[in-house]
């Protein structure tokens, strides 16, 4: 199966980060959690599928599965409003 197609059938999504405007403890950090994330299987923790670096922009997007029900902070703000 080629790089391409080997997600056809997943809905995915990508975090989109700057790093061209991260101090070097952030980029630190960055790279910390893509290899956190590229290590973890687990049904409740978002899957990492690849990232992509695009250094002509000093952009990395972090690709992912799709999660229906919105990202974990929005579901946080969410409740504390409920309450």
């Amino acid at each position: 199966m080629s790089q391409y197609n080997k997600y056809y059938f997943q809905i995915l999504v990508w975090k989109e980060l700057d790093y061209g405007k991260m101090t070097e403890v952030e980029k630190q950090m960055l790279v910390s959690e893509v290899n956190l994330l590229r290590e973890l299987k687990h049904p409740h923790i978002v899957r990492y599928y690849d990232r992509i670096i695009d250094r002509s922009n000093t952009t990395i997007y972090i690709v992912m599965e799709f999660c229906e029900g919105g990202d974990l902070g929005a579901l946080i703000a969410k409740h504390r409003k409920e309450k």
